[in-house]
């Protein structure tokens, strides 16, 4: 996102970058992160976000919610640290 706000400011002013980060927007499917889109408001927050919660589970990162986006089963509780592997 920032490199196309730059792009689009024409300018390397941070003021002309902001604006142009708060015109940005992005639709769905044009992101890798699985959020409803990239619009920032007008105090700067991506209005599109949604968390992604990731457990670590046999030695990777797992993501567990949002349920439909999960990829392993939520771990509850962990095992301790003796009993990992």
């Amino acid at each position: 996102m920032l490199i196309d706000a730059i792009n689009r400011a024409k300018s390397t002013n941070s003021e002309e970058i902001r604006k142009a980060l708060v015109a940005t927007t992005i639709a769905a499917g044009q992101l890798i992160m699985p959020w409803t889109g990239a619009h920032f408001d007008e105090k700067g927050q991506n209005t599109g976000i949604r968390a992604v919660m990731q457990q670590m589970q046999k030695g990777a990162y797992a993501t567990i919610w949002p349920f439909d986006l999960a990829a392993a089963k939520v771990m509850y509780p962990l095992p301790g640290y003796r009993q990992k592997k």
